[in-house]
C-alpha cells in the first residue's frame, strides 16, 4: 500500500474517531475540523517560528486543542442537541479559517507515517480503555435517554464535556499530523467538506463501535481505488454516504459483523 494511503487513512480515522465518542455521547458534532485547524496552525507555528522539535510542537499542539475544546465543552454541556450542533458548526468555521503561511521541516515530514501510526494506535487504546471504564460505560445510557441516565446518578454534562474535550485533543492530533505530514497548512484543508468526512467515517464504519471510525477510513479510501473518477468528487461522496448509512443503515458497516460475534446459549446447536 502506498504511504500517501497509509497517511490518508490513518488521519482519516482520527478525525472519524474525534466525532465518534462525541456521538456516543448522544451529541452531533460538526466542527471537529475547527479543532484539527487549531492542531495544525499549533504545529507549524511551534515548528517553524520557534523551532521546537516536532515531536514535542505535535504534542503542545494536541494540549492546545485540547484546552480549547474543554472550554467549549464547560459551555456547551448543558447544551440540548440542536444547540449543540448549531454552536459546534459556528466554531468549526470559525476556527477552520485560520491561516499560517510556513513549513515544516523535511525531516518531521519524512516521519509522518510512524507518527501516524503510532498516534493512531495510542488513540485506539485509550478509547478502548476509556469506553471499558464507568463514565465510558455511561455514554451510552446518556445517548439513549438522557432523563432516565440523570435519574440514575449520571451526571450528563460531566459526560459531554469529557467527549467534547477527547474530541477536540483527537482532532488536534489529526490537524497537527496533517500539518506535519505536508509540511505545510492551508485552511482549505479544514473546512465543512472535512467535518462531513469525519461523521462519514465514523457513521459508515458503525458509530456503535469503537472500529467504526477505523472501519469507515478503509471502506472510503477504498471508493477512490475501485472508482477513480470519484477520487475528485471526495466531499460529494461522503456526503452521499453519510446519507445513506444514516438512513437506512444506522448501525454502519460494523454491524453487519456483529452477528458473527454473538455468543450463542450454551448448549445451542450449530447455526
Amino acid at each position: 500500500m502506498h504511504r500517501s494511503i497509509v497517511d490518508a487513512i490513518g488521519l482519516d480515522a482520527l478525525l472519524g474517531m474525534s466525532a465518534w465518542i462525541v456521538l456516543a455521547c448522544g451529541r452531533v458534532p460538526l466542527g471537529n475540523a475547527g479543532f484539527a485547524a487549531i492542531g495544525g496552525a499549533a504545529t507549524l507555528l511551534l515548528e517553524v517560528r520557534y523551532r521546537v522539535p516536532v515531536s514535542i510542537a505535535i504534542v503542545a499542539a494536541i494540549a492546545c486543542s485540547a484546552l480549547i475544546g474543554f472550554a467549549l465543552g464547560a459551555v456547551l454541556a448543558r447544551a440540548e442537541r440542536v444547540p449543540f450542533a448549531v454552536a459546534t458548526l459556528a466554531f468549526g468555521i470559525v476556527a477552520g479559517g485560520i491561516a499560517v503561511p510556513g513549513r515544516v521541516t523535511a525531516e518531521a515530514a519524512s516521519s509522518a507515517t510512524i507518527q501516524i501510526l503510532a498516534v493512531l494506535a495510542l488513540t485506539f487504546f485509550l478509547m478502548w480503555r476509556f469506553m471499558r471504564s464507568r463514565d465510558g460505560r455511561a455514554f451510552a445510557a446518556v445517548a439513549q435517554d438522557e432523563r432516565a441516565a440523570a435519574t440514575s446518578g449520571m451526571a450528563p454534562p460531566h459526560l459531554r464535556l469529557i467527549a467534547v474535550a477527547a474530541s477536540a485533543a483527537i482532532a488536534g492530533s489529526a490537524g497537527a499530523l496533517i500539518a506535519a505530514a505536508h509540511g505545510a497548512y492551508d485552511d482549505a484543508w479544514f473546512g465543512l467538506a472535512q467535518n462531513a468526512g469525519a461523521l462519514a467515517c465514523a457513521v459508515v464504519g458503525g458509530a456503535g463501535a469503537i472500529a467504526g471510525p477505523a472501519i469507515g477510513a478503509l471502506a472510503l479510501a477504498g471508493i477512490p481505488l475501485l472508482a477513480p473518477p470519484l477520487a475528485s468528487h471526495a466531499a460529494l461522496v461522503d456526503a452521499a454516504l453519510l446519507l445513506c448509512f444514516a438512513t437506512l443503515l444506522p448501525g454502519g458497516l460494523a454491524s453487519l459483523a456483529a452477528p458473527l460475534f454473538r455468543r450463542r446459549p450454551e448448549g445451542a446447536g450449530p447455526p
